[in-house]
């Protein structure tokens, strides 16, 4: 079983996924499975959002990220940092920060505290495979499905880490004003 499982969602964007891909593979550690849920057809934001659901059962990480085709990792330590952490701390989950071109998230008024709609995203939280397989379901929402799974994780009170590094970045440049 790896230690950790990558989860991405791919929509016909191949130019961002072979960068999120290559992040991936330029992890120093290379205890990790890289699951892709693809979508060629273009079925939208909720249909996405259930496939982590749906694709639960392929996850077989002790550690879970979401990474999606546009994201990519910018720590190639990042496996290495984190079983680090693990061996410390046994956190349920480890909250970590992402770059987007303007903004830093979770916001400086997340840090720390409850996950608010819109100052944290996808890829601003590692989890363990049971708080993932237990919460994944809130997911799937028609949108916010980040926000809905973190906050049902934050509900539970699991033990968190807060680990103050920029771990990935988001290509926002094609998206539109919605926010996930």
């Amino acid at each position: 079983m790896p230690f950790m499982s990558f989860v991405t969602r791919c929509c016909k964007r191949p130019e961002p996924l072979e960068r999120c891909r290559a992040s991936v593979l330029q992890q120093s550690d290379k205890d990790f499975e890289h699951i892709l849920i693809f979508d060629e057809v273009g079925r939208g934001i909720s249909w996405a959002n259930q496939q982590f659901y749906v694709n639960r059962q392929r996850v077989k990480g002790d550690y879970v990220y979401l990474l999606d085709d546009d994201d990519y990792l910018i720590e190639p330590n990042f496996i290495s940092l984190i079983k680090q952490i693990v061996a410390r701390e046994s956190p349920d989950v480890i909250m970590v920060k992402m770059q987007t071109e303007a903004h830093i998230f979770p916001t400086p008024d997340v840090w720390r505290k409850k996950p608010i709609l819109g100052s944290i995203g996808t890829s601003c939280f590692c989890v363990s495979n049971p708080v993932y397989q237990k919460h994944i379901k809130e997911f799937g929402r028609r949108s916010c499905g980040d926000i809905a799974f973190i906050r049902s994780v934050f509900n539970d009170a699991y033990k968190i880490y807060w680990f103050d590094k920029i771990i990935s970045r988001i290509d926002a440049a094609h998206r539109s004003a919605h926010k996930q």
